[in-house]
């Protein structure tokens, strides 16, 4: 063999073994992925597990049904079960940015409506950066109304967003209450 073919076999088989070794690793980390979100799963308060399996029937019917066919108490979750999500996972910016901040100003009686007032307070501070008729539910009317505000008041939407995730009332337990006590109200698909 000459001294062209040993090297490029040498290249070979260390491409090879780097390939071996990352499908390895992969799998040791999707294997520990899989531990994480299993050990998450477990602690997961029952209330909780509940509270989710009510929002995968919410949204089934609303994809039916369309939020106008909703129940009143389904309207009540979607609304909180939606921005709850939104402006923990982005601040009121991405709420206001996605498609379900339509319903910001129905969020507030939502919000209410289980009893976390201060919550609500919040909201409708966020509603109130849009002047006095609130964002518009049109998303892309919305988007430019967002891109158009000043920067006191993105600073103000930045200030609601350390107010909200203070969490002076517990969403999770009003919301539970209010899906036990309003259970007939909550329609299969």
């Amino acid at each position: 063999m000459d001294r062209k073919t040993v090297l490029a076999g040498m290249i070979i088989f260390a491409v090879v073994a780097v390939a071996i070794w990352q499908v390895k690793r992969n799998r040791m980390l999707q294997e520990e992925a899989r531990e994480s979100v299993d050990l998450a799963l477990r602690n997961i308060p029952e209330h909780v597990k509940f509270l989710i399996d009510v929002s995968k029937k919410v949204f089934a019917r609303l994809e039916k049904v369309g939020f106008d066919g909703l129940t009143d108490a389904e309207k009540v979750f979607f609304c909180i079960w939606t921005l709850e999500g939104d402006v923990n996972n982005g601040g009121f910016d991405q709420y206001f940015f996605n498609s379900w901040s339509e319903y910001s100003i129905e969020s507030v009686d939502a919000f209410e409506k289980i009893g976390a007032s201060k919550t609500a307070a919040i909201i409708r501070r966020a509603n109130s950066v849009f002047g006095n008729s609130g964002p518009a539910k049109d998303r892309t009317t919305r988007q430019k109304q967002l891109d158009s505000l000043p920067e006191s008041a993105q600073e103000k939407l930045n200030g609601l967003d350390d107010e909200f995730y203070e969490y002076h009332e517990d969403i999770d337990n009003l919301l539970y209450e209010f899906v036990v006590k309003h259970e007939a109200k909550f329609l299969d698909v």
